[in-house]
Order: C-alpha cells, then structure tokens, then sequence
C-alpha cells in the first residue's frame, strides 16, 4: 500500500468538510518527492495508516492535543488493565460529585516531574524532525504494527537505504534533545 498525502492547493479536486479548503491528492514516489521539497518543509501533517493530510497552521494545536491525549489514552490502557470509565457525573441525592480529589499515595512527584521534563525535550526533537522523518519514526516504533524499513520504503515508493538514512538523520536530531538523558 502506497502512502497517500492530501495537500492543500486551491486548484485541488478534493474538498474539505466545510468547502473552504482545496487539496490535491500525491501518491507514493509523488508523495515522497514532495515531503523532500522545500515547498514541505515547516508543514506538518496527521498520518493515519498510509493516509496523511496536510494541517493547516491555525489548526496545528487542535491536531496536537489530539494526538496528546489520544497517546494518554493508550499509554493508560497499557499500563493500567482497568476499565476507562468518566469522572464527569453527578451523583443524584449526595452531597459530592465525583470531581472530588482523592491523595494517590503511589505517585512519586519527582519521578513524574523529571518524566515530563523528558517527554518536554523529546518534543521539541520531534519538532526539528521533517515530515518524512516524523513518519519514519512514528511507523517504526510508535505505531502498532510497528514496520520495517522496507515496507515503509515499498509504501512511498523508493528504496529501503533512503528510509534508513531518515532514520539515522532523525535518531541524531533526537539525540541533541536527549544528550543530557542518555
């Protein structure tokens, strides 16, 4: 399965859902050529699968909170192998709502605070990495499947050592985030 991008273009085919928005539709080699064009760099795109559809620059926040708590969710239900159930009710005839804060005992404050220090610096790397470079990573490690190189390579249409040299370029960028955590 080839990737698939939706870019903005005002001559585009395609519509957004509320008709303000023209995107043009690139395909595999395509695809790829553009993420490595300079007309790419500084846009940012929500990959689902082998889909990807440019953001808008107003609409990057919306997409990243998404992406933030949509991550919350699944690290939850892989740490915890609880139901998720809403603390948002009310319950009727009591004098307390569910809002009420109860002391966790098992939190380690300073244990949680360096984790967000590190999560913190792991997104500003993330946020040097190009679009292609985001994908390489979120595809072989982030997503579930995982891929190898060369299914990543045979989906955007070019060779698996070109997947790999974006891999080693993005593990260094990272690495500059990181230096002070390895």
């Amino acid at each position: 399965m080839s990737l698939i991008l939706y870019v903005i273009d005002k001559n585009g085919e395609y519509n957004s859902c509320d008709g303000k928005l023209n995107y043009k539709k690139l395909i595999g080699k395509e695809a790829y050529a553009y993420l490595n064009s300079n007309e790419a760099k500084g846009k940012r795109f929500y990959i689902e699968e082998s889909v990807g559809i440019e953001i808008q620059p107003k609409k990057e926040s919306v997409v990243r909170k998404y992406e933030r708590h949509k991550q919350y969710v699944q690290d939850l239900k892989q740490n915890y192998p609880y139901e998720i159930i809403s603390l948002h009710i009310l319950i009727p005839d009591k004098e307390y709502t569910t809002e009420d804060v109860l002391a966790d005992e098992d939190l380690d404050v300073h244990k949680s605070a360096i984790y967000n220090i590190l999560v913190e610096d792991l997104y500003k790397g993330i946020d040097t990495l190009t679009v292609l470079e985001k994908y390489v990573i979120e595809a072989l490690f982030l997503k579930s499947p995982v891929k190898k190189q060369c299914e990543i390579a045979k989906e955007l249409g070019v060779s698996q050592p070109i997947i790999s040299k974006n891999l080693s370029s993005a593990k260094k960028k990272l690495k500059k985030y990181l230096k002070k955590w390895l």
